[in-house]
């Protein structure tokens, strides 16, 4: 019969059993919790560091002086504050400069957001013609903790947000008080270039009315200046006749007046022939030769008479014609004329000298045919006492007839006195008029070259008034439509139209296999780390094989798995207790709860044969390497960064990394992932358990190979 105490199994279960008493089973009772302490602890105290980031208290020194844009006062400092406490991601604390600096000193507050009195005024300068950046300013205290600095450190992004969106904000809603203005000055454009276009079209009609009336006072401007070059001539030519009738009258008051005197001389000699003859009468006889001397001297006179009356007649009815044809040559060629005042008295001077002249033609006439009947009646004498009576009686005659014609000859004196006067004053307005007719004729010709200008003005006029009324349409027309593109809105549609435009894009990010919180991530590093350590520490109250293991009977097999079972059972037990309490008591909830109890099992397994092997190998130098291989594990196997950003070294290493494959299953068992990934890391972690076993058979199978040095170990 076998003795039962080289059995391997009897010696594992005897192995199992010498932890008797409250001290040893206390310590066994610890070995089990020590991957809950350490993965579940420590796990519990970083699951959802960032879940109370509102507890951590920030200062916030507001010294932001509003502005005033197009009207609208821009606050930013303050709606920048605002936004910060709506997102609530800090503790925020609305502070003054002096609290602030000593709250940070002090540790009250971790980090100080200040924002300066220009920072408004700078928000909105890219609408002037200086546009500056708006600044605020942060400040931590690394002495109060590099790694919460290194958190509020992040809250630069929300900060920068946060202005970004105050910004935009500021600038949108002063863009929408420029739209209002906008829109209301392309509404009173509309309506003034509905009135231009209006005014333009009457200005056309005006312009058009002008266009015709220019081309009109162009025909009478020309004919104007014809007329006005006529009247000239013919002024020229009055002036000329005038002169002429002037020189004319006054001949005609020279020889009237000589007609006067000679008139008047015999009068007085037929008066004094009258008186003459009633004494020659009664001494006629004895006074014969005498009387017959006068009668002589009265013919000879009679005779001078007679000539001087013909010549003054001459005289004066070629004068008289003279005036007259002027006269008629002036009417003839400006009827004009004969509605002027002192032209019409002219003609009325005229008229009355022709008649005067006439009357005194016909007593001249008169007096010279008494004056040849008396001359031949004297010169024929027979009877003179007869004769004298008859020559008594024609002498009366004659003796009236010469003073009608004296009478005459004084009216006609007269007559041409009046007639040299308006005569001169004629000739001197007609100069005036020439002159006048020459500038009127100057100006009239001027007057047609500017009427001219003027048409051709007044025609480009019209057409550039036909464009403007055209344009004036089309600008009426685009300036209305324009207006109308324009929104109106009310204030809470513009308030939602300012969040929009402020933020105009939602970034969402939509997360495969979420880990949801930090302590979800760092469970797969922090479980792997627990079981490793579990390798470590289970080795200071358990031993690895026993001498009485190694001389017991049994297959090499046999021995180094009854060996190895003890700490593989503790693992798995602690790997389950450690997995229970994250569940429970953390909230774990995996996605794939089989499987993590299945990696969990696997993972135990594999890394007790690891440190089985490591310390029946080894002996106690194997907790030294087991935390080296921990702390290089920690760098390389990718439980906070990736491979990519780790240095070069760690990254090449990092693929024969156990924790690296544990690592990896646990995040999918636990979040999600890729299914072949996970039967990947699963079957190299069996590998490795097998691996391990294997060369663990293989240290036991050289162990039972006793020596004297086996015999006597340097510790008991």
């Amino acid at each position: 019969m076998p003795d039962s105490s080289s059995n391997p199994l009897t010696l594992a279960r005897f192995e199992l059993k010498r932890f008797k008493g409250p001290l040893p089973r206390l310590a066994l009772v610890f070995i089990l919790l020590i991957p809950l302490l350490y993965g579940c602890i420590y796990l519990a105290g970083n699951w959802d560091p960032y879940g109370r980031l509102d507890q951590v208290p920030v200062a916030i020194v507001n010294e932001d002086v509003p502005t005033t844009v197009n009207g609208k006062e821009v606050h930013g400092g303050q709606d920048f504050v605002d936004s910060l406490h709506r997102k609530g991601t800090f503790g925020f604390v609305d502070t003054d400069a002096a609290d602030a600096e000593e709250g940070l000193k002090s540790g009250r507050y971790y980090l100080v957001i200040s924002v300066p009195e220009t920072f408004s005024t700078n928000l909105v300068s890219g609408q002037g013609d200086d546009p500056t950046r708006a600044q605020i300013m942060l400040r931590r205290n690394d002495a109060n903790g590099f790694v919460i600095g290194t958190i509020t450190n992040s809250a630069q992004n929300s900060i920068a947000n946060a202005i970004d969106e105050t910004a935009v904000s500021s600038y949108f809603e002063a863009v929408f008080a420029n739209l209002r203005t906008i829109r209301e000055g392309m509404l009173e454009a509309a309506d003034g270039a509905a009135r231009l276009d209006t005014g333009l079209a009457d200005a056309h009609d005006g312009s058009t009315k002008l266009r015709d009336g220019a081309a009109t006072a162009v025909t009478g401007a020309d004919a104007l200046a014809t007329g006005a070059a006529q009247l000239s001539t013919g002024a020229a030519t009055a002036d000329d006749g005038a002169g002429a009738l002037v020189t004319g009258l006054t001949s005609l008051s020279d020889g009237a007046d000589r007609l006067k005197d000679g008139s008047r001389q015999v009068a007085d000699g037929t008066q004094q022939l009258t008186d003459t003859l009633d004494p020659v009468l009664g001494l006629a006889a004895e006074k014969l030769p005498a009387i017959q001397a006068n009668l002589t001297k009265v013919a000879d006179e009679a005779a001078g008479l007679t000539d001087l009356t013909a010549q003054g007649a001459g005289n004066i009815a070629t004068s008289s014609k003279g005036i007259s044809d002027a006269v008629d040559s002036l009417v003839a060629a400006h009827p004009e004329l004969a509605d002027d005042a002192a032209f019409k008295r002219l003609q009325t001077h005229t008229s009355n000298l022709a008649t005067a002249t006439g009357e005194v033609a016909q007593h001249a006439g008169a007096i010279s045919t008494a004056v040849d009947a008396a001359d031949q009646a004297i010169r024929n004498t027979g009877d003179l006492s007869g004769k004298a009576k008859e020559a008594k009686t024609k002498v009366d005659a004659l003796n009236s007839g010469a003073h009608q014609v004296a009478s005459g000859a004084s009216d006609l004196s007269a007559g041409a006195g009046t007639a040299l006067s308006g005569a001169t004053t004629l000739s001197d307005g007609l100069g005036d008029l020439s002159t006048g007719a020459t500038q009127l004729s100057t100006g009239a010709s001027t007057l047609a070259t500017g009427l001219h200008t003027l048409s051709d003005g007044a025609l480009t006029l019209d057409d550039g008034l036909a464009q403007l009324s055209t344009g004036a349409t089309t600008l009426a027309t685009g300036v209305a439509d324009g207006a109308s593109k324009i929104p109106v809105l009310t204030e809470d549609q513009e308030a939602d139209a300012v969040s929009v435009l402020s933020a105009p894009v939602d970034v969402t990010m939509e997360v495969d296999n979420p880990a949801h919180v930090y302590g979800r991530g760092l469970a797969p590093m922090f479980f792997s780390i627990a079981l490793w350590v579990l390798g470590i520490s289970a080795f200071f109250i358990m031993r690895p094989v026993t001498g009485r293991m190694l001389a017991a009977r049994g297959s090499t097999l046999r021995i180094g798995l009854t060996a190895w079972a003890p700490l593989g059972f503790v693992s798995v037990v602690a790997g389950w207790l450690m997995l229970a309490a994250a569940w429970i008591g953390l909230g774990l909830d995996p996605v794939h709860p089989w499987l993590i109890i299945l990696l969990t099992t696997v993972v135990a397994l594999a890394f007790s044969s690891v440190a089985h092997l490591m310390r029946t190998w080894l002996g106690f130098v194997a907790t030294a390497a087991m935390l080296v291989l921990l702390i290089i594990q920690l760098t390389a196997a990718g439980g906070t960064y990736p491979a990519e950003l780790l240095p070069p070294f760690f990254g090449a290493i990092s693929h024969f990394m156990p924790m690296t494959y544990s690592i990896n299953a646990f995040r999918i068992a636990i979040s999600g992932g890729l299914m072949t990934n996970f039967v990947r890391d699963i079957a190299l972690l069996l590998s490795l358990f097998v691996g391990c076993m294997g060369l663990l058979l293989f240290v036991v199978h050289r162990k039972r190979r006793f020596t004297v040095k086996d015999l006597h170990p340097p510790l008991g």
